[in-house]
């Protein structure tokens, strides 16, 4: 749909370890991407070369899930048991995910972003419960 109502919009789907760094973008949309994700040193990975790829005045929008133990406690549980990490565990579709504290997400963002927006939401996960997250808008430091 991006590339048929914005044609000449440079879009495309890839792996962030495969993602090319020779080019700077305005604008990168990270909807849904970082729970799948699952070590916290990718993760830092992930955003230090997000980072490096926006243009000057480059912005980042990122919404993603945040630790929820109000409808996740169970999951969380077992995830911890099975990987001695809080905040990971496989969800109902069979995919692992890796939620974090807003207070961890916000240490991390600091590093590579000036956190222009930060607001809390309820998001509705694919098997249909509503999960806390946060959308941020990032700037490029």
């Amino acid at each position: 749909q991006a590339k048929k109502n914005c044609p000449e919009a440079n879009v495309f789907i890839s792996s962030f370890k495969d993602f090319p760094t020779d080019k700077k973008y305005d604008l990168i949309l990270l909807m849904g991407v970082i729970e799948y994700i699952n070590s916290d040193k990718e993760q830092e990975e992930f955003f230090k070369k997000i980072s490096q790829i926006l243009s000057d005045k480059g912005y980042a929008a990122l919404e993603t899930f945040v630790m929820d133990f109000n409808s996740n406690w169970r999951q969380y549980t077992k995830g911890f048991i099975k990987n001695w990490h809080m905040g990971r565990f496989i969800n109902s579709k069979g995919f692992e995910c890796h939620h974090h504290t807003p207070k961890h997400l916000r240490r991390v963002l600091e590093k590579y972003f000036t956190i222009e927006h930060d607001e809390k939401r309820d998001y509705w996960t694919w098997t249909k419960n509503i999960c806390k997250g946060h959308y941020f808008i990032l700037r490029k430091k």
